[in-house]
């Protein structure tokens, strides 16, 4: 969490999931990544971001994923600042509202 006066201006979650592949090391999920628009381009989410790249690592996962649904142009851009690649993996999403389709 990234906060100025008592206000919270970004955040991070980091889910730390165990593998029983690689050695039983874990990977992390980095998601619900929000900056109030109005508080962008301030350096709040690549704070979180950082930070939960630090958490990862100290809890000695393998890698770690962004969820996002960020359409903006500038979103890929600023994971790929980060260090994340998008050619590496792909995800795919179902949403279970309504139950899984058969």
């Amino acid at each position: 969490m990234a906060a100025e006066n008592g206000t919270l201006r970004a955040f991070r979650a980091l889910v730390r999931i165990p593998d029983l592949t690689r050695r039983l090391r874990s990977w992390g999920l980095v998601g619900h990544m929000p900056a109030r628009r109005d508080h962008r381009r301030r350096g709040w989410a690549w704070a979180c971001q950082a930070a939960a790249g630090a958490l990862a690592r100290k809890a000695n996962c393998t890698e770690i994923m962004p969820l996002t649904g960020a359409k903006e142009a500038g979103a890929p851009a600023f994971y790929e600042r980060a260090g994340y690649d998008r050619r590496e993996k792909t995800v795919l999403l179902q949403r279970l509202e309504g139950g899984i389709q058969t």
